[in-house]
């Protein structure tokens, strides 16, 4: 079978499903993927997946947005996929409108997260759109076979805001994270002592950890700051990092000019993008995400999970999904930094804890988050192939 995925870009789709085309390819299946270019690209082709390059444009502009689906059409109607698979907003409106204009057997859709256009508390011009984006999401999910939601949140939304019916949706948590890549013995040990030399980090120094794949206001992180300085001064050895690229284009956008300012405290630094995530999740004894974004279920929250260790995130969509409160971690309001600084306060203090939190933290991932089972999922339901 020929079979395309259609994301926004290359990085999103390596870091999220680079397992899912491996196996799609050990299956005999012809694996195309088709997004903007980026360095990724080179690691997708190496699975021997066919990259097809595409323009398309983050934000609303209905220009540049018609223009992306005339580009999908043509791709469509060249290579005559028999499935495709569209993730994300725009791939799942106009994706699905350019797979039925082309003929195409079989298409999916999946909402890895609906974010800030579907925020509890919009501001004024989220609130004008969100019609009209109703308005599509309903022709593209019409068009769809069967839609993957990664929350059953998402999921309720859509079917009680007859966007999608419920004979259409597919629940499958999360896209599961790697227990081959992700455990503790993966851990390059010389690598993290040089982290810790280059931070000057002593062996008494607690590090609490803050992963984001974009730093922005809604992940939390005015809260995350706000609870480093209550928790400052009756814990100085402990150190709070923020780990992610700020993004300059979004109104969300977390100045990194504020970020430098807020390290002079001392206790707080701002490690911006990195690649070496597993040595920072290995040198850190708690992991946390504040987030009121939209989350589908975040990522990194189970990719520490599965390196043994204690979460603390908020009781909120996609990021309850992962914790047990009491079990691996804890589970705080949204926008409350007290809240927040309490939980920390409680593990900073107790070291048994949260060892026990993180060795649940593996078996939770294990049982229910493994992305060899998920992807089994995939191609047996969404997929249709046995």
């Amino acid at each position: 079978m020929k079979i395309a995925l259609i994301y926004p870009d290359a990085f999103s789709i390596w870091h999220f499903h680079q397992d899912l085309l491996r196996a799609l390819k050990e299956k005999g299946h012809d694996v195309y993927t088709i997004s903007t270019i980026g360095e990724h690209v080179k690691y997708i082709e190496g699975l021997g997946v066919v990259h097809i390059p595409v323009r398309m444009n983050r934000f609303m502009n209905p220009m540049k947005d018609i223009r992306f689906m005339l580009e999908l059409y043509r791709i469509f109607r060249k290579y005559r996929f028999d499935i495709v698979h569209n993730f994300t907003i725009k791939p799942n409106i106009y994706g699905a409108v350019a797979a039925k204009l082309a003929g195409i057997n079989r298409i999916i859709g999946t909402a890895e997260g609906l974010g800030f256009m579907y925020a509890d508390e919009p501001g004024l011009k989220i609130r004008m759109m969100r019609p009209l984006v109703n308005a599509l999401y309903r022709l593209g999910c019409r068009l769809t076979h069967r839609f993957w939601f990664v929350n059953p949140d998402d999921l309720d939304l859509f079917v009680t805001q007859k966007i999608i019916s419920r004979e259409k949706v597919f629940l499958a948590i999360s896209a599961g994270v790697s227990l081959k890549e992700y455990f503790p013995g993966v851990i390059d040990e010389a690598k993290t002592a040089r982290l810790k030399k280059e931070w000057n980090l002593s062996d008494g120094t607690k590090v609490i950890a803050m992963i984001v794949a974009r730093v922005i206001w809604s992940k939390g992180v005015r809260e995350f700051l706000e609870a480093s300085e209550l928790l400052r001064n009756r814990y100085p050895s402990v150190k709070f990092f923020l780990i992610g690229p700020v993004e300059t284009d979004s109104p969300e956008s977390v100045q990194e000019a504020f970020l430098r300012e807020k390290e002079r405290t001392g206790n707080f630094k701002w490690l911006g993008f990195r690649k070496d995530i597993k040595e920072i999740y290995a040198m850190s004894d708690l992991v946390v995400l504040p987030s009121y974004y939209r989350e589908g279920v975040p990522n990194v929250l189970l990719e520490a999970m599965a390196l043994g260790k204690a979460i603390i995130t908020t009781n909120y969509v996609g990021c309850k999904e992962v914790v047990e409160d009491g079990r691996n971690g804890y589970l705080v309001p949204v926008r409350n930094s007290r809240a927040l600084a309490d939980a920390m306060e409680i593990l900073i203090n107790d070291d048994e804890k949260r060892k026990a939190f993180g060795q649940y933290s593996r078996t939770k991932v294990e049982n229910e988050f493994d992305k060899k089972m998920i992807i089994g999922r995939i191609m047996k339901e969404l997929y249709q192939i046995c």
